[in-house]
């Protein structure tokens, strides 16, 4: 297709559309006489098209045709108005009475028609409508909003645990799994207390789904708790990496399903839950920090009913950065604009990471840019006009 044909030569192609909803498509073939109607066959989607186009092709006025079981079905459907006749069929069996442009389907099944110019009567829709039972929605599995701990209270000073799921569906409905009050309507649930829980929601025009499956947030302090790690010690690898070991004991009565690794600036915190791990690790390397700086870590365990004691404190600082970033390179300016100026230069390289571009201006330290940037505008310059005499 040419989009800038030349309009003296074009031979314009229409496959007008006629039953609401579908589209009017114009294909211009230029330096074509009457070839134009063979390459316009020819296209991939003209028998589609002319298909969808059929004034035969009845069209729901809602757009709705899947219903939820036990939904009253009230569905228009419709023809374009005009025709000398009109005849409906639900399943091949024609409908007695139905006569008009529209008919008004109150159960499931597929629906056709078909129309009478003069004596001379179409053949039947070659797209029907269809009005089906929806599929019931598929309840989203649940999960934790975030990092954060499943068994409350934790070593982050948390007594509270938000459970989530999509914000893709029209309607939520959250229960504690013990009874049937509705604790919340949206995606997403903050609770306080340990318990399962479960929620049901509905899409557009969609059917309620059944419960979810239910999420439990553990009580730290229940049954069956896991043995507390112990010997937490902490490593430096390098400027920006600590690890952080452990020992977990091994003929517990109780087994872990996982740890909680747990990282402050201070001793004593407070903590900040970094990750969790899986059952049987005794070790996990943190990473992303500052160099020659001090960490304070410790480490619990949880299982399904529990958490464990906290283990002991441990820390370790990170090794110390001695070499200097790269100077940066290439410095140029532009939109010089009297007061102002855009410095842009190379980015420096560093082993660790540049934190942060100083800026001088006449000496005088006048701007900090953070360490990914690589552009900045200098403001508040005099203009400075020149005369020159002879």
């Amino acid at each position: 297709m040419d989009t800038n044909p030349d309009p003296g030569t074009a031979t314009e192609v229409y496959n007008a559309a006629a039953a609401a909803g579908a589209n009017m498509k114009l294909t211009i073939y230029p330096q074509n006489g009457h070839d134009s109607w063979n390459k316009a066959w020819a296209e991939a989607d003209f028998f589609p098209n002319v298909n969808r186009a059929n004034k035969t092709n009845p069209w729901p006025l809602t757009g709705r045709t899947e219903f939820c079981p036990g939904d009253a079905i009230n569905v228009t459907l419709g023809l374009t108005a005009g025709f000398d006749g009109y005849e409906w069929r639900k399943n091949g069996v024609v409908i007695p009475g139905a006569t008009g442009n529209t008919y008004v389907a109150t159960s499931i099944g597929t629906y056709d028609a078909r129309i009478k110019r003069g004596t001379e009567w179409s053949y039947y829709s070659p797209i029907p409508v269809v009005i089906k039972i929806k599929t019931p929605t598929v309840p989203p599995a649940i999960k934790l909003d975030g990092l954060q701990s499943r068994a409350i209270p934790s070593p982050d000073g948390k007594t509270s645990v938000t459970l989530s799921v999509p914000a893709t569906y029209a309607t939520y409905s959250w229960k504690n799994v013990a009874n049937s009050t509705v604790l919340g309507t949206t995606n997403k649930l903050t609770v306080s207390n340990p318990g399962a829980y479960t929620v049901k929601v509905t899409e557009q025009y969609g059917c309620s789904s059944d419960f979810s499956a239910p999420y439990t947030v553990i009580n730290a302090a229940g049954a069956n708790p896991p043995a507390a790690p112990s010997n937490v010690a902490v490593l430096p690898l390098s400027k920006t990496q600590l690890e952080v070991n452990w020992v977990k004991n091994p003929n517990a009565p109780n087994p872990e399903t996982g740890f909680e690794v747990y990282r402050a600036a201070t001793a004593g915190g407070p903590y900040t839950l970094i990750d969790t791990v899986v059952a049987n690790t005794t070790s996990y390397v943190d990473d992303n920090l500052n160099a020659n700086t001090k960490y304070f870590y410790l480490v619990r365990a949880v299982n399904a009913t529990a958490a464990s004691a906290n283990s002991n404190e441990g820390s370790g600082t990170t090794l110390n950065d001695e070499a200097a970033p790269s100077a940066p390179s290439n410095l140029t300016i532009s939109g010089n604009a009297g007061s102002f100026m855009v410095l842009t230069w190379g980015a420096s390289t560093d082993d660790v990471g540049v934190t942060n571009y100083d800026i001088y201006v006449n000496g005088t330290k006048s701007y900090s840019v953070a360490g990914t940037a690589t552009t900045a505008t200098v403001y508040n310059l005099v203009k400075v006009s020149f005369t020159t005499s002879w």
